[in-house]
Parts: structure tokens; C-alpha cells; sequence
């Protein structure tokens, strides 16, 4: 009689032995696979680089490393060109393959690449005159239609060509973008980016980068969105977001460095795309205004930036503006209006109180050296020290640091004063004449001229001088609390005898005139 035990111990034996060869079978197997894998992405790439013709010049690496799931790390990638020219370096990376592409199939496929990732990497590309970069062979003149460079229009239409098909994530970590075009020059550092390219399909960008430096200088740069593929020309669908540009690198003046944040979103077709968005500036200060809160609207279209509904804070009052910006040229022209402007702030004078309302241009053909500011400015009634006035109104214009004031009338009930030219040049104020026109009169009497020995209008400065002392000892006696009532009212007896002897004088002067 057989031992059943016996039986199903000989049973667990034998199933213990198929499970160890079926094991080391296996083993033996993933061993292979691994090796297969690992020796046939490291083929996969080297005979890529060596055979490949879509792009100029050798890539090589200095290390090359696989593993069973299609890994492939490598270190010290370069990419040259022909003549030498590094135009990638990546100390670390990877990238993933499909190895049952080689392994099953024996043939290389464009979506065997599935992933790439540059770590610390450095891209340094040239343009040519027709933001054409020299790393991608041409089509013969006889291909490309008898010579005729292809269009903007017909490059993008390429990126969409049936039957080659990608499946790619492209990861930039901690990145440096070098571009050169002509005369300008574009860096940009730590850039992060993922980017999923799905031929015939879609283009999804996450990208961010640090600060950016060249021809162009600012904070960062951020790009997120879509790209639609699908279309004979691709779609744009992207938020694109510039951050503390600095305006002087832009052509804004080379003294304006005041950051200037702008936040747009882009669609339409890639050949000609259109944005809408926003501009923020916390401040900006151009020769004699100083600007605080500038925000407003921009759009794009056809290489030219459009600003609507702009608004700012200035002196206590309030501008609008709109304008223009040429990409290309650096060109732009900016038209605005303030209204209710203090001068006591803008001047930093208390004794000098009035609200101006302004129309203001800049215009600038591309060189900043070349830029105009001018425009025109009115008030309603105010008062310098103890002169009071019902209007003032004038123009002026500035360019190179020489800000003019011209066309000046003070309108007062002693009469009508006017001067051609009040001069600011790098900070000094250069003064011309003074003419004075009282009422019922014809005749212009020059009340001051740089040039003058008039002993009356010498006369008149002493007692405005004495007055404005006055003025002064009153405000200091008042805000330190220490003067009696009774100084306070000799403070102010002065005050009022000092503003008759001014009378006086402007009195005798007008006689002295007459007919």
C-alpha cells in the first residue's frame, strides 16, 4: 500500500524542482533581456548619432549607461557643428527608449524615443539675418522650389508631416539658453521645462526660467499652454508672462530701468500669432514726472505691441495713456493726459500750490537717444508764496537731458506775466527773460532778465526774499511750538508789510512806465 505521504512529498519535491528551473529559466531570461536592452539602446544611439542627417555636425557622449526598462544615462553630451562650434553641452542626462522595438522587431522607430531629460545643460544657437538657425541641413535649391527660401508659413507647416510619428517628454532641468541674431543677443539661465510633443496631435509646454540678459534684460520668462498640431498650421493656445523687464533694454530711454511686467496670452495661428494681456509697472520715472501704479492693456499683432486703458498715478493726480511698439525697430510712440497733478508735490515746494492738467507724447524712431518727449500743461488758480495767480499754462519738450519750458503765461490780477524759455539742462536750471504785461496795457515791461541791473526789480527780489524768510520762521515757529502768541503776530505783521512794500514796488514800476 503506497504511503499517501510519501506520494505528495515526492509531488512537492518534483513541483519544487520545476519551480527552480522555471525560476532560473526566468532569471535567465530577464538576464538576457537586460542585457539585450541595455546593448541595444546603447546601439540605438550610437547609431543614431553616427548615421543621423537631421541635424549638422556630431553629438558624443562620454559615458553611456542602460538598463531592462530602456534607460539610457549618459554624461558629457556634446552636440558640435561641422566647423567646431559647441552648440550643446549637458554634463548629465537620460533618456528612455521602447527596447521591444529592437528586441521583437529589430527596427528603429521615431516613437522608440519616448523621453528625454537635460540636466545643467547649455544651448548656444546663431541666427542668420532670417532667424534661420544653421544646425539643420537644407533642401537642395532643386527640393525647396528652384532656389526660393521657404516661408515662415511653410517651415511650420512641416513640423505636422504624416507618417512621422513622436511620443516624446522632453524635461530641461536647471538649463542656460545662448541665442545670437545679427547684433542682439539672448541668455537665458535655470530654466525648468516639460514639454510633451504628440506628432499630428498636440504640443503641451510648461516652461519657466530664470533671469534673462542680452539684448533684453529682465526677471524671467514663463510659458504654459497647448499647441494644436492637428491643423495644416498649428494653433497657439499659450500664457505667456514677461517679468521686471527692464524698459532700457527694450528701447525705453537708457536712463528708464524702472521693471515693467508684462502677462499675455497668445492664439491664433503660429506664422502669425495675436495676444491680448496686461502691463504692470509699480513705478516709473521719466525727466520731471514721476510715475507710481502704471497699469493697462496691451494686444499684439503683425510684430507690433498696442497699449490701451493705461492708467497711472502722478503727484496726486491721475494719467490715461495709449500707445504703440514695433518689435522689430524698437520704434513707439506713447500719447497720455494727467489731470489734477499737485505741484506741491511734484516741485517738493509747500509755497508753491496749484493742480495741473497735462497732455504729454514720447515718441522714439528705435534709438534711444533719438527719444522726444513734449507736450502741454495748464492750472487753475494757485499761488507761489504770497503771489497769488489765476492760471498757468505753457509747453515743454525734453530730449538728451535738456527739458524746456516754453510759451509759459502767468496769468495774475497784476497782469499777465510770460517768458520764452525756462531751461533745465542735467539738472541746472537756466532762466531767460520775464515780461509783464498789466492790464489795459500794450506795451511788455521786462521784469527780469539775466542780464539786468534794474534797481526796482532788485528792490522787489529783497522784499520777496525777506518775505519768504518770514514765511519760513512762521513755519518753524509753529511746528516746534516754542514761539509765543505775540511773535506769532509780528511774524505775521511782517509778512503783511513785506506784501505792501511788494506792492508798492510793482506800484512805482507801473508809473515809471506810463505815458
Amino acid at each position: 500500500m503506497k504511503n499517501p505521504f510519501s506520494e505528495g512529498h515526492s509531488r512537492v519535491r518534483a513541483w519544487g524542482k520545476r519551480a527552480a528551473v522555471i525560476f532560473c529559466t526566468a532569471a535567465a531570461l530577464l538576464f538576457i533581456l537586460a542585457l539585450s536592452a541595455s546593448h541595444g539602446a546603447a546601439f540605438i544611439f550610437n547609431r543614431v548619432m553616427a548615421d543621423q542627417s537631421v541635424v549638422k555636425g556630431t553629438i558624443t557622449v562620454n559615458t553611456l549607461s542602460a538598463d531592462i526598462r530602456g534607460r539610457v544615462n549618459f554624461t558629457d553630451l556634446e552636440w558640435n557643428t561641422p566647423d567646431g562650434k559647441r552648440i550643446l553641452y549637458v554634463p548629465s542626462g537620460s533618456f528612455r527608449v521602447n527596447p521591444w522595438d529592437f528586441i521583437l522587431h529589430k527596427r528603429i522607430k521615431t516613437t522608440t524615443l519616448r523621453e528625454i531629460t537635460l540636466n545643467d545643460s547649455v544651448v548656444s544657437v546663431q541666427f542668420d539675418k532670417n532667424m534661420q538657425a544653421d544646425i539643420i541641413p537644407r533642401p537642395d535649391d532643386a527640393e525647396s522650389g528652384g532656389g526660393t527660401p521657404k516661408t515662415l508659413d511653410e517651415k511650420l507647416r512641416n513640423l505636422n508631416v504624416k507618417g512621422k510619428k513622436f511620443n516624446l517628454l522632453l524635461t530641461l532641468n536647471n538649463c542656460r539658453f545662448e541665442a545670437y541674431h545679427e547684433h542682439r543677443y539672448y541668455a537665458m539661465s535655470s530654466v525648468d521645462a516639460s514639454i510633451r510633443l504628440k506628432s499630428n496631435e498636440v504640443l503641451s509646454v510648461d516652461f519657466a526660467s530664470g533671469p534673462f540678459q542680452g539684448t533684453s534684460v529682465g526677471d524671467g520668462i514663463t510659458v504654459q499652454g497647448r499647441i494644436n498640431l492637428r491643423p495644416d498650421m498649428p494653433e497657439l493656445d499659450l500664457s505667456v508672462n514677461f517679468l521686471n523687464v527692464d524698459p532700457s533694454s527694450l528701447g525705453f530711454g537708457r536712463a528708464i530701468h524702472d521693471p515693467l511686467t508684462l502677462k499675455t496670452y497668445f492664439t491664433g495661428p503660429a506664422a502669425h500669432p495675436q495676444a491680448a494681456g496686461k502691463l504692470s509697472m509699480e513705478k516709473l520715472s521719466i525727466p520731471a514726472l514721476d510715475f507710481t501704479n502704471v497699469n493697462g492693456d496691451i494686444t499684439y499683432n503683425d510684430g507690433i505691441f498696442t497699449f490701451t486703458n493705461v492708467t497711472a498715478d502722478v503727484y496726486n493726480g491721475k494719467l490715461t495713456a495709449h500707445g504703440d511698439y514695433d518689435i522689430s525697430t524698437r520704434a513707439y510712440h506713447i500719447w497720455g493726459r494727467g489731470t489734477g497733478l499737485d505741484s506741491r508735490v511734484a516741485l517738493k515746494r509747500l509755497e508753491f500750490k496749484c493742480f495741473v492738467d497735462m497732455d504729454i507724447t514720447m515718441e522714439c524712431d528705435g534709438n534711444p537717444e533719438d527719444l522726444l518727449t513734449y507736450g502741454t500743461f495748464s492750472s487753475g488758480k494757485g499761488h507761489y508764496s504770497l503771489i497769488h495767480f489765476n492760471s498757468i499754462t505753457g509747453s515743454f519738450s525734453n530730449r538728451r537731458r535738456h527739458l524746456d519750458f516754453y510759451d509759459i503765461a502767468i496769468n495774475t490780477k497784476f497782469g499777465l506775466i510770460t517768458t520764452d524759455a525756462l531751461h533745465i539742462i542735467n539738472g541746472h536750471v537756466v532762466l531767460s527773460d520775464i515780461n509783464v504785461v498789466f492790464p489795459g496795457e500794450l506795451r511788455t515791461f521786462n521784469l527780469f532778465s539775466p542780464n539786468s541791473s534794474d534797481d526796482t526789480w532788485q528792490n522787489t527780489k529783497e522784499n520777496m526774499k525777506a518775505a519768504r524768510g518770514n514765511i519760513k520762521s512762521l513755519k518753524e515757529g509753529m511746528r516746534r511750538f516754542k514761539n509765543t502768541e505775540e511773535q506769532l503776530k509780528e511774524d505775521i505783521n511782517a509778512i503783511k508789510e513785506n506784501k505792501r512794500r511788494i506792492k508798492e514796488s510793482l506800484h512805482r514800476t507801473e508809473s515809471a512806465i506810463s505815458p
